[in-house]
């Protein structure tokens, strides 16, 4: 099987050009759980609800994948972001994108056309008012940025660097604090070498990120205790001996503040983690989002309990998932 570099390893779920060939022969398959709303799908082309059995269609157009959406705790508003209406008049490789918000109540979108991305996460936090995501490099800004949109107020403020068309967002749950992924470039005796995915928190408030730990596609749980993220088996990145990490393998958890690291599942070093974690509602558990068919970017499922480190699969070769709140 393929060897991918630490960049391409890392960022697969975001920047590998995956072609989405059957939309409706994928969304017959959509992953549902009685008593859980999950959003699913592949934004910015195709993108779904499913409640139990009932299936709220929000996007069903054929593309690749490339966006990683979110949802409110109430589940009453989904993040994500659509083709700008401006994309067909500037050739690109990849389109250009706005940032959007859909109300489950109203049944309709929200495109804030004066923001604009190329891919990476559109992360709402928990109690619907603000948007992060990651701009895309100008001429006056040269490094991507995460920036936050109040949506109430309209004000736009800006975060930490990011990474040009990719990267995970994840809120804490009183939303004052943001995590999230990035390459940390490095050398060894004075050269470069792959740079290495890692983990940082940032306080919105004082503009303070600190990094605690290395991985990628973090997720803060909603009781606030936990970030789940993905990272790497001993030895999977070794400078002296000159190995660096690609995939990353294993699941694992850590507190806000870099404490209490604890590995939950060990995948083979081969397979492919994909969206970020997904938390249950009351935090005792998270679905893994392992590729399946890379080709045509399906997921295998599986649900980790937490106190006993369990792994179920759940469901299989389906579109992955992006949010799980309870169902009202």
């Amino acid at each position: 099987m393929k060897k991918w570099s630490v960049v391409a390893g890392m960022l697969v779920a975001l920047s590998l050009p995956w072609s989405i060939r059957s939309i409706e022969a994928k969304m017959d398959n959509l992953p549902r759980m009685p008593g859980a709303t999950l959003l699913t799908g592949y934004p910015p082309y195709s993108l779904a609800v499913t409640t139990g059995e009932v299936t709220s269609t929000l996007q069903t157009e054929g593309g690749d994948w490339y966006v990683t959406p979110s949802m409110s705790a109430d589940g009453h508003l989904i993040a994500s972001a659509r083709i700008a209406d401006s994309a067909s008049a500037v050739p690109r490789v990849r389109p250009m994108l706005t940032v959007g918000v859909y109300s489950m109540v109203e049944k309709q979108w929200r495109d804030y056309r004066n923001l604009e991305i190329q891919g990476g996460s559109v992360a709402v936090s928990p109690d619907g008012s603000k948007l992060a995501y990651i701009t895309r490099s100008t001429a006056e800004v040269p490094r991507p940025r995460i920036q936050f949109l109040d949506l109430k107020t309209g004000a736009v403020s800006i975060g930490p660097e990011s990474m040009k068309n990719a990267g995970h967002i994840s809120w804490s749950p009183d939303g004052r604090r943001i995590v999230f992924d990035r390459e940390v470039e490095r050398s060894s005796d004075g050269k470069a070498i792959p740079p290495l995915m890692a983990i940082f928190v940032f306080d919105v408030a004082t503009g303070t990120a600190s990094k605690i730990a290395d991985g990628t596609a973090p997720s803060w749980s909603p009781s606030g205790e936990w970030i789940a993220f993905y990272d790497y088996q001993p030895g999977r990145d070794d400078v002296k001996k000159g190995r660096y990490a690609d995939n990353s393998n294993r699941v694992s958890m850590i507190h806000a503040d870099g404490t209490g690291h604890n590995v939950l599942v060990t995948f083979s070093h081969y397979e492919s983690l994909n969206a970020p974690p997904v938390w249950s509602p009351d935090s005792k558990s998270l679905f893994v989002n392992k590729s399946h068919d890379s080709d045509k970017g399906t997921m295998d499922i599986y649900l980790v309990d937490i106190s006993t480190q369990k792994l179920t699969k759940k469901f299989g070769n389906t579109p992955p998932v992006f949010a799980w709140v309870q169902a009202k």
